[in-house]
């Protein structure tokens, strides 16, 4: 009987680390993780866009998350550990995050529930901002408000009755941008996450709120800006930008391929600059008070680091972003 001199060992292809600047190879893809885990957080950052462009270019558009965990080099919670959520991620690239527009109930629902699972508690909307793999005007649009999504999954509502001065400035800018006009109490009890009594409790009133948000009562989008910040605000918004090269100074995104288009950010806030009926325009709008940023990095820096100049705001909001 002949002998069989088949070899049957097995074939190990090896992986090479992500990182463009290293040579190292290994013999399986979970060694070149951990060596990758020791390069500086820059360079693993690079290698972490370099993968969204590389998957951008395979797709010819750019990949959800959920296309990354099954097709990328990395997995969207590597992302995670560097990025705040997958769609700064994808600015960072250069790159416009891509919204599908055929999502079922099923899918929205299930990536509920999978974070749910994950945060151990009822989501709420910035829970699915920061670390959801769809946009929250996906499931405001299909099911009407972010609590009945809630109900609809079987949870209950989960309207926040305590929460940082931060966080509720922050929920006030974030359905300003969705609704394209200054929120009233009714948009925050159906599209918001905090209770419209913890805003009067914090504020003393919802109007305070609203003016310690940097708006004006019944504003709407667009139309009182210029008033609200100064006759000559289009004109000083448009050179912040150009100064600014028409770009995110945090995350990078151009404005171009902006979802919305830039924002100029007060670093020391108007209210600073008003007394009694009195209004200092011309501090309020200097230069060195003005950074620009795309409406996601708005949202998360502000109100913070209020008397830096516009380079160390850049910088400590690039240094947050990565922890």
């Amino acid at each position: 009987m002949g002998i069989d001199h088949t070899d049957t060992r097995e074939v190990t292809t090896s992986t090479r680390c992500p990182v463009d600047s290293c040579d190292e190879v290994f013999d399986t893809k979970h060694g070149a993780r951990i060596h990758f885990r020791y390069h500086p957080d820059d360079e693993k950052q690079e290698a972490l866009l370099a993968g969204i462009r590389e998957l951008n270019d395979d797709l010819g558009r750019p990949s959800t998350a959920g296309e990354m965990d099954a097709l990328g080099r990395f997995s969207v919670s590597t992302y995670q550990n560097y990025f705040s959520r997958w769609t700064e991620a994808v600015q960072s690239a250069g790159l416009n995050p891509h919204r599908r527009r055929d999502l079922t109930d099923a899918e929205l629902i299930s990536e509920l529930h999978r974070l749910r699972d994950d945060l151990k508690r009822t989501p709420r909307a910035s829970d699915m901002l920061e670390e959801g793999q769809y946009a929250v005007s996906s499931y405001v649009n299909r099911f009407g408000s972010w609590n009945r999504t809630l109900e609809t999954a079987g949870y209950d509502p989960n309207l926040v009755y305590s929460a940082d001065r931060v966080d509720l400035l922050n929920e006030l800018g974030r359905l300003y941008r969705e609704l394209r006009r200054v929120p009233s109490k009714s948009h925050m009890a159906e599209l918001g996450q905090f209770a419209t009594r913890t805003y009067q409790s914090e504020f003393g009133s919802w109007n305070e709120a609203i003016r310690a948000a940097g708006m004006e009562p019944n504003q709407t989008f667009g139309e009182s800006w210029n008033y609200h910040y100064g006759p000559n605000w289009s004109n000083r918004r448009e050179e912040t930008i150009e100064r600014d090269d028409s770009a995110c100074r945090i995350c990078g995104c151009p404005r171009e391929m902006a979802t919305q288009d830039l924002n100029v950010h007060h670093i020391h806030p108007a209210r600073g600059f008003v007394s009694g009926d009195d209004v200092d325009y011309t501090a309020m709008n200097e230069l060195s008070n003005l950074i620009t940023l795309c409406s996601g990095c708005h949202q998360r820096f502000e109100g913070l680091w209020t008397e830096c100049s516009p380079v160390e705001f850049a910088r400590r909001a690039r240094e947050a972003g990565t922890r």
